[in-house]
Parts: structure tokens; C-alpha cells; sequence
């Protein structure tokens, strides 16, 4: 076994969550490197990690156990380990993890070996050397293994999941693992919230084979190597998608995402994990690319993700694979890609406490040099898959339906460019407006204004949700001619379809502006247009889109519809569009009692997602 293996092992093992936190990706590359062992370097050759249920495969380490050994023989081997003499003991902190862990150092290790491994158990984390040996007390197994040479290596966990820390044991160490009789509460799976089960049922969009909406459908697949597919209904798809799932989650929490990438034009196969984690059977893949689909692209989410890199970094050779997209993921320097010519998206949160930014930025060294990142603004770490909270991550400010419509969109905006080889030039998005200003349009239509009047409008964009609903709009009536003072923050959307556009785009819009009213009793002007809505404001927007594509998009307008507060009107309040009918969602607003100064706040498209409804009629 070389350092490096034991190095990796123990960072695939520093990731199985602590307490119901879902296994994340390896750590950045620099974690990987070895700790300088030249006193008590390993001499065991050992080549590319084996997936432990790949029967045949031809990277199966040359020192991993031929014959699976019961409970009882693997702890007998692990005591006779622990009967060697112990050099020292390295007592650290998890940084990845945040629990402690302690790793025995025994047989011929000498003292300095033994100190510069401690000294460096991750990157830029040391051990605290001792010669007491590692507690047994609330432990819940150890790892453990011995080179030729008579090195005994030793590691002891305290939190976690027998059940999931021993195929990691066997892979990566080519270990022996023994679990403790105290054992600890372990990991729970992440099960998937119940919206996420309704993505399950077919429609006449979507086909899902099977079902799966029972617990037993689970075991089922992954004995017999199958997952979840979800294939367009009415065409024909030439493109499929391979999807991991995160460390410890339910697949089908993965549903909603696959539903909408597959109503898209895209067939969708989830792939259950033996012990819901992707490393006990990142080749799975293989089984699942069948003759009725040419091109393939695999997706992963977290360890899912760094799985899927592996898939893809050991069989370059294989020409139905078209590409990877990672989802809050990232490869190991293990699985180092820089040189390859593959197509690769990397799609992030900037608000994930699991796979952080920085980790993703750390990564880059490991992926082709043209590889595409996006960093959703506002997203987090559970919201790529529907399964609720994680310990650990940030609190999102996209919501769940918008974090995955931005997820599925950019998948498969992605998947055709690489598989119509369509480089972006974007000939009806070039220069336009910014979905901020179309408000002052806004404000001009709702209060009645003339060009002519004078009345000048100034926008305060608002990069955060949390500035706008701060914000509230003002009137100047100490000049001659008054100006008004607006707000507005634009959401994200996600451009599936316009494959000559970017895939990401300005789309809906919030504006808080003066009601008709307010501005003529403030500024003592009478508005010669007629009285408008938020819904004659989308009406505007369409028109313009309409003449700016060339393109006649016939739709129906329905009455706003009306919150009662503020707060409701944030939370609930969307532009819907059902069947062909856009509607809009307003609120009144009283700003000061004694003069009563109103101002409506409208929800509406931006010019932007005006334009790809009149270019996809999605």
C-alpha cells in the first residue's frame, strides 16, 4: 500500500458525514499529497482503486482481499494487527468533518516515521504524537492493515456508520475492518421529501421505469445492476443522461432534476448505490449505457460527482461518453483530467458549506483547461438533490424549484452544445436591456407618464433579496420637476433550448414602484396615459420581445393576482405561466399612513425570459 493510497483512503473516510451529514467529494488536490514517511515509506505497489462489486474488473489493487472474510475473521485479523507492538499513536482532528479521530502507528514503523506521518495528517493539519494508545471506548470500528514490510497502520472512528466504513476500508486500504459492539447512532440516508416522490409518476411528458415509490424497489435495482429511467414521452432521445447520487441520499431524491432535464428531450437514468455511496460502484455506468442511445454524459451530485469523474477519467477510451457534469462536485488528484480533451461543466453554490467554493476553485488544477464553471449565486449544497437540510450547509436565497430549474437547464444546455458542437454567439440576446432598467418602463406604464412630463426615474438594483425587501421606493417633490426613486432585484433562469444564447439568463423581475396615484398627488402632475397593471407591464414586455425576435408569440394575460401583505407576496408570489396564460403577482403597499403614499410591488419577466418564451414558447 503506498502513502498516497492511505492518504486518499483516509480522506474518502474523513467524508462519511458525522451525524447525518451526506458524504461529500474528495478534498482539494492538495490534500493528497503524501507526508514524508522516507523513514517508513510502505513498499507495496498498489494501482487504481477497484470498485468492490465489480466482478472482473481489471483495477482491482493487487493487495485487496481475494476472499470476503465474515465479521468474525475480519475482527480476528484486525486483533492480530493490534497485537503488534505500538510505536506511537496520532491523535487530530477531522478538518473535514470537525471529529476526532486517532490512527496507530505499529510493527516496524520507527519513531520518526511515525512522527512525520502525524505531523502531517491532512494538509496544513498536524496530529498530537502520544504513546498512549487510541481509545476503544464510543468507538465504531477501525481500519486496519499491514505491508510486507511490517508497517501496521491503525485508525479508529468514532462517529459514523459501520455499515458504510467497511467496503471503504477494504477499497482504499485493502484493510480489514472491525466494528465495534458500542456501536454509535451512524449516518442516516437522506431520504427524499414527498414532492420528490410525485416526479416518479408518469405522465404524458414524462416515462419513469420503475416507479420506485416504495422503499423495496431500492435493494431490487441495485442487486440487479439497474436504475430509474426517465425517458421523454413523444420523441425519440438521442442523448442520455447517467446520474450518481450523493453519499448517503435516496436517488429518487434526485427525481425532480431528472425529471425536468428528461422533459427537456433527454433520457435520465438514476443509478441506486450499494450503501447509497457511489464509491462501492462508481463503474455502474457501464450497465446502463445501452445501443438505443449514442451519446452519453454522466452527472454526479457531491461524492456522486467525484465518482463520476473517476468513471470518466479511467476509461478515456470510451466514445459513447461525451462529457461530465458536476454537481457540488469535485475530482481528487487522484483522478487528474488537465490533459484530457473532454468536455466538462462544473455547476456549484455559492452558498455550500459542503463542497465550498474554494474547494471547487482548488480543483480546477484537475480538470480540463476549457472545463466551465458556474457558480449559482444563492445556491447550497442540498438543494441539487430534494431531500431537506444538511448538517453543515448554508442557508440558501435561491429557492428549491429555482436552483433546479438552473440545474437542469444548464445540464442540458450544455449536453447540446457538446453533442451539436454549437458555440454560443447569441444573435437575439446580444446587448439587451438589463432586466433592471425594464422596471423604470414599469414604473412609466403603471403611473400614467409621458416622456414629455419630464418625470425622471432612477432604479436601485439589488444584487440580494435581502437589500431589496429593505428597500422601499421614494418620491422628490423639492425641484421642479420631480424624480422618483425605485427598487429592483432580478432572479436567475436557466436557458435550456436557445443553444446559440447563454445558458444563463436574467429572469424573473421585482419591482417596487409609485402607484399612480402617489405620484400625482407628490409631484402635482396629472399622468395622461391610461391606468395599468403589473399584467399590462408583462403585456409591454412581450410586445417588445416579440418585435426584437421577429417572431409572433401569442399568449393570454390573466388579472394580477393580489397578495395581502409584503411577506406573502415574497414567499408565494410568481409569474406563472400555465397553458399558455402568463399571470402576474402584485401587492399594494401603504408607505406612510399620513400622506398616504402607495406604491404596488410587481413580479413580472424580464426582457431576457420574455425573449426565450418567444423563441421556445417554454
Amino acid at each position: 500500500m503506498t502513502t498516497r493510497t492511505f492518504v486518499a483512503y483516509s480522506l474518502l473516510l474523513s467524508l462519511v458525514p458525522a451525524c447525518n451529514a451526506e458524504l461529500e467529494s474528495p478534498p482539494s488536490g492538495d490534500a493528497l499529497t503524501a507526508p514524508n514517511t522516507e523513514d517508513s515509506t510502505v513498499t507495496e505497489a498498489i494501482t487504481d482503486e477497484a470498485d468492490p462489486d465489480a466482478s472482473g474488473s481489471d483495477d482491482t489493487p493487487p493487495d485487496a482481499t481475494e476472499v470476503e472474510l465474515s465479521p468474525a475473521e475480519a475482527c480476528d485479523e484486525v486483533a492480530a494487527m493490534a497485537a503488534e507492538a505500538l510505536v506511537k499513536a496520532c491523535h487530530y482532528d477531522n478538518p473535514y468533518t470537525g471529529t476526532s479521530e486517532c490512527r496507530e502507528y505499529r510493527g516496524t514503523w520507527t519513531v520518526e516515521g511515525a512522527a512525520d506521518a502525524c505531523g502531517a495528517v491532512f494538509t496544513g493539519v498536524s496530529g498530537v504524537l502520544g504513546d498512549t494508545p487510541c481509545e476503544t471506548e464510543g468507538m465504531v470500528g477501525r481500519c486496519a492493515q499491514a505491508s510486507e514490510t511490517g508497517e501496521v497502520i491503525s485508525v479508529h472512528f468514532y462517529q459514523g456508520e459501520a455499515a458504510q466504513l467497511e467496503p471503504i476500508c477494504g477499497q482504499f486500504l485493502g484493510g480489514s475492518f472491525c466494528a465495534s459492539e458500542a456501536l454509535g447512532e451512524g449516518s442516516d440516508v437522506k431520504s427524499p421529501i414527498e414532492e420528490a416522490l410525485l416526479s416518479l409518476k408518469s405522465d404524458t411528458v414524462v416515462q419513469v421505469e420503475p416507479e420506485c415509490l416504495d422503499d423495496a424497489c431500492l435493494p431490487e435495482l441495485i442487486a440487479a445492476r439497474e436504475g430509474i429511467t426517465l425517458t421523454p414521452v413523444g420523441t425519440t432521445p438521442e442523448v442520455g443522461l447517467i446520474v450518481y447520487p450523493g453519499a448517503l441520499v435516496d436517488p429518487r431524491a434526485y427525481a425532480p432534476v431528472a425529471r425536468r432535464i428528461a422533459a427537456l428531450g433527454v433520457k435520465v437514468i438514476i443509478i441506486p448505490m450499494p450503501g447509497e455511496m457511489a464509491i462501492n460502484g462508481h463503474d455502474r455506468a457501464l450497465d446502463m449505457m445501452g445501443d438505443e442511445v449514442d451519446t452519453w454524459f454522466i452527472a454526479g451530485h457531491s461524492m456522486g460527482g467525484a465518482m463520476a469523474a473517476r468513471f470518466a477519467f479511467e476509461r478515456p477510451e470510451l466514445e459513447s461518453l461525451a462529457g461530465l457534469i458536476l454537481w457540488a462536485a469535485y475530482p481528487s488528484g487522484l483522478d487528474d483530467m488537465s490533459e484530457r480533451d473532454f468536455p466538462v461543466l462544473s455547476i456549484a453554490g455559492a452558498s455550500d458549506g459542503v463542497a465550498t467554493p474554494e474547494e471547487i476553485d482548488a480543483a480546477k488544477p484537475y480538470l480540463p483547461e476549457d472545463t466551465e464553471y458556474v457558480m449559482l449565486q444563492g445556491g447550497n449544497h442540498a438543494q441539487f438533490g430534494s431531500y431537506g437540510e444538511q448538517e453543515g450547509d448554508l442557508s440558501p436565497t435561491l429557492t428549491l424549484d429555482e436552483q433546479q430549474q438552473l440545474i437542469a437547464a444548464l445540464s442540458v444546455h450544455f449536453i447540446g452544445r457538446v453533442s451539436s458542437d454549437t458555440v454560443p454567439s447569441a444573435p437575439a440576446f446580444v446587448d439587451l436591456p438589463e432586466a433592471s432598467t425594464w422596471c423604470a418602463t414599469a414604473q412609466r406604464l403603471l403611473g400614467g407618464l409621458d416622456e414629455a412630463q419630464g418625470v425622471t426615474v432612477s432604479v436601485t438594483a439589488h444584487a440580494d433579496m435581502e437589500g431589496f425587501s429593505e428597500s422601499a421606493p421614494a418620491l422628490e417633490m423639492d425641484a421642479e420637476v420631480g424624480g422618483l426613486e425605485i427598487h429592483a432585484h432580478t432572479r436567475p433562469f436557466g436557458n435550456a433550448q436557445v443553444l446559440d444564447a447563454p445558458s444563463l439568463l436574467e429572469g424573473d423581475l421585482y419591482c417596487k414602484l409609485h402607484t399612480r396615484a402617489a405620484i400625482e398627488g407628490a409631484l402635482e402632475l396629472v399622468g395622461e396615459a391610461p391606468q395599468a397593471s403589473c399584467m399590462d407591464v408583462n403585456a409591454a414586455v412581450l410586445a417588445w420581445a416579440e418585435e426584437r425576435a421577429g417572431i409572433s408569440r401569442p399568449l393570454t394575460f390573466s388579472e394580477d393576482v393580489v397578495f395581502e401583505d409584503v411577506t406573502s407576496w415574497v414567499e408565494d408570489g410568481v409569474v406563472s405561466l400555465s397553458q399558455g396564460v402568463l399571470s402576474s403577482a402584485r401587492v399594494d403597499v401603504a408607505l406612510d399612513a399620513e400622506a398616504q403614499a402607495e406604491a404596488t410591488y410587481c413580479k413580472l419577466w424580464s426582457p431576457a425570459r420574455a425573449l426565450y418564451y418567444v423563441e421556445t414558447g417554454k
